[in-house]
């Protein structure tokens, strides 16, 4: 068991995921614990719990039913489970998508520029902005040309060239 944070993995999400990849029809939270065999209140309650997760990234959807008028009282108290459905088109979000677009407004800058102008042309945060310059400065791919002051005023802030575009473009762009 891995410790994330204040709570423990314990595989559950992907038991739950493995299960419903593997429905084609309509299923329930209670349908879901008994498929896994689970049997604990506490167990159940987190299988409960954990499907707003799933519904929130996009990797479930409401299954939506038709109304049917003539059922029974104790019918329609039946029909009231919410009901789910896997969507088999959904992926994981890509990791590392800032860095091709901090290294393209790197290369578009055509003369120097500053961490700032980076981060407001990618849309990275400042800090994932700042160590890319970083590593990028002690391979030798940026150089430092100047100092200017912060957009804010108060300080200074380093401004960078490309040292070789042609290399850059081919090298870290690649």
């Amino acid at each position: 068991m891995a410790e994330v944070g204040s709570y423990k993995k314990t595989g559950l999400a992907a038991r739950m995921r493995e299960w419903m990849k593997g429905r084609k029809r309509p299923f329930t939270a209670r349908m879901i614990c008994d498929g896994l065999e689970i049997s604990g209140w506490d167990e159940r309650q987190k299988v409960h719990n954990s499907i707003p997760d799933f519904l929130k990234r996009g990797e479930v959807y409401q299954h939506q039913r038709g109304q049917i008028s003539n059922l029974s009282p104790n019918q329609q108290k039946r029909r009231q489970n919410k009901q789910y459905k896997y969507n088999h088109g959904w992926r994981k979000a890509p990791k590392g998508k800032d860095k091709p677009r901090i290294l393209k407004a790197m290369y578009i800058s055509a003369m120097e520029f500053a961490a700032s102008d980076i981060e407001r042309l990618s849309g990275a945060g400042r800090n994932h902005v700042e160590k890319i310059i970083k590593s990028l400065v002690t391979d030798g791919d940026l150089i430092i040309v100047g100092r200017r002051t912060c957009s804010a005023g108060v300080g200074a802030e380093h401004l960078y060239n490309i040292a070789n575009r042609d290399r850059f473009k081919i090298e870290v762009m690649g």
